[in-house]
């Protein structure tokens, strides 16, 4: 087997074994829903190697010479990861000029981190999400920008406030990190990382977000909330009134308004 045979098969690994892990439901709904909305290649790729860039840590990767054309160059030394492409050879048995895919080869691209240059055109939205005002009124500044290969998180500082950071567009993600923001004003997050039930919280919220603002709730929101409910599927109903007061926090606004 070939050096590039053997580091094709090694991305081929990376990529099932993303989808054979515990959570599949959730890295493929990040994969699937949190595209980025810009003119970055990434964006248009197949979902393996969106998959392969999210494990690399990244939302924007490129080889040399897209970089070059964005007017950016990979620094000396700057790592890279591989991504999959076609191999394709001539079709013997179809029209003249068709071709077929015979296997993958292991691409080189570099992530944005790892390059200089001329700064890449801000992801700012033309248009906030609904409720971006309940973001400032809990004290949280909200950016856009590459998450390092995280689509969007929340950091709550000790005496309140914090920042929301966002790598996409998609007023799900928004809805989803806002719903962790207003719950950590009540309830501070445990050690140990990320919770299960915060994860549910959040997506329960976002869900029930998008039906009263968005185009509405989606599979892809049940298979996120699913993925944190360990076999549980009721999970959801024991933590209804977190999320309700979770809601009450970020709607308190609209509550007024309508008053």
């Amino acid at each position: 087997m070939s050096p590039q045979r053997e580091k094709a098969d090694a991305a081929l690994k990376t990529v099932l074994s993303l989808l054979c892990s515990e959570d599949s439901a959730k890295t493929l709904a990040a994969a699937t829903r949190h595209k980025i909305q810009s003119d970055a290649p990434s964006a248009k790729w197949s979902l393996a190697n969106r998959l392969l860039m999210m494990q690399a840590g990244t939302t924007d990767a490129r080889g040399f010479k897209q970089w070059k054309k964005a007017g950016r160059h990979v620094v000396k030394g700057g790592q890279h990861f591989k991504i999959l492409g076609p191999r394709m050879v001539e079709d013997e048995d179809g029209a003249e000029g068709d071709t077929k895919c015979i296997g993958f080869c292991a691409i080189r691209v570099f992530a944005l981190s790892e390059t200089d240059g001329e700064p890449i055109p801000s992801l700012d939205p033309n248009e906030l999400p609904a409720l971006s005002e309940a973001a400032e009124r809990m004290g949280y500044e909200v950016s856009y920008n590459d998450t390092a290969g995280s689509y969007g998180y929340a950091q709550h500082n000790p005496g309140g406030g914090g920042i929301i950071v966002l790598g996409s567009h998609d007023p799900d993600v928004y809805w989803h990190e806002l719903a962790h923001a207003a719950h950590r004003s009540f309830e501070p997050k445990k050690q140990g990382g990320q919770e299960d039930d915060a994860e549910v919280v959040a997506e329960t919220v976002a869900a029930v977000l998008a039906e009263l603002y968005g185009s509405g709730a989606t599979g892809t929101h049940v298979e996120y909330i699913l993925s944190y409910c360990a076999g549980e599927p009721r999970k959801a109903t024991r933590l209804v009134k977190t999320i309700e007061r979770v809601l009450d926090q970020i709607l308190i606004d609209e509550d007024e308004a309508a008053a």
